[in-house]
């Protein structure tokens, strides 16, 4: 399998299927690329050397920059650099990854949300990478609360071509969590309604958002919890 059918299979966010007889080498490439797909990047990196080939293309450039920026390498920065000059939204979502990584919050704070402003009117950036993003955004939130109102609002509105729709409402709602803030819960629950995802932690956290909102859907928030538990 040649190597740019292999970064169309991952812009795709497929893994390629693979005849027994490829190559080693090509056997190897293909297992680096289906790692950072599923989101491990550092593994993906060191996999991807067991062969003799250096990266290519703007995929791979990609796969170095976010693997070693995961493990808080300086050499993601060429990679980083090279990233920049194709897509520079890529570029920074892999610099916030590598300054969280290097202790730089603020940095990787400020390097998310020009992202994820610029993704609203770019539809280029591949989306795996950028869903990559979103979760550093549930880090950077877990360990520096008081970083949340700002990347809730770099998180307001829709990406471009509504990329990512669904996980980009979802990291809202954990946001929103995270803080004592009754007007960021209901605005993170609203665009779910009427047909919330039907999971116990979310619907609890509906209810309870509804009730201290007092919100005129709180009665069948309850309700609607009270039919899943009983389920």
């Amino acid at each position: 399998m040649g190597r740019q059918r292999l970064a169309i299979y991952t812009i795709a966010g497929s893994a390629p299927p693979l005849l027994p007889e490829a190559p080693l080498e090509e056997k190897i490439r293909a297992q680096a690329h289906a790692q950072y797909l599923s989101g491990e990047l550092a593994a993906a990196v060191k996999t991807f050397a067991g062969q003799p080939a250096p990266p290519e293309g703007a995929v791979e450039a990609t796969l170095f920059a976010e693997g070693l920026a995961q493990d808080g390498d300086q050499a993601a920065v060429p990679f980083i650099q090279a990233l920049r000059a194709v897509e520079p939204i890529e570029a920074e979502a892999a610099t916030a990854r590598l300054a969280l990584r290097l202790g730089q919050a603020e940095l990787a704070r400020d390097a998310l949300i020009s992202a994820f402003v610029h993704y609203r009117t770019s539809p280029w950036p591949s989306q795996i990478g950028m869903a990559h993003a979103l979760g550093l955004v549930e880090e950077l939130a877990a360990a520096h609360a008081e970083m949340v109102p700002v990347l809730f609002d770099a998180l307001r509105q829709p990406f471009a071509a509504a990329a990512l729709e669904e996980p980009r409402r979802l990291v809202l709602l954990s946001l929103a969590s995270r803080v004592r803030v009754p007007e960021l819960c209901r605005e993170a629950l609203l665009p779910l309604e009427p047909h919330v995802p039907w999971r116990a932690d979310l619907l609890k956290y509906r209810a309870s958002c509804y009730q201290r909102t007092r919100d005129e859907r709180a009665s069948q928030a309850q309700a609607e919890l009270q039919q899943y538990l009983r389920q």
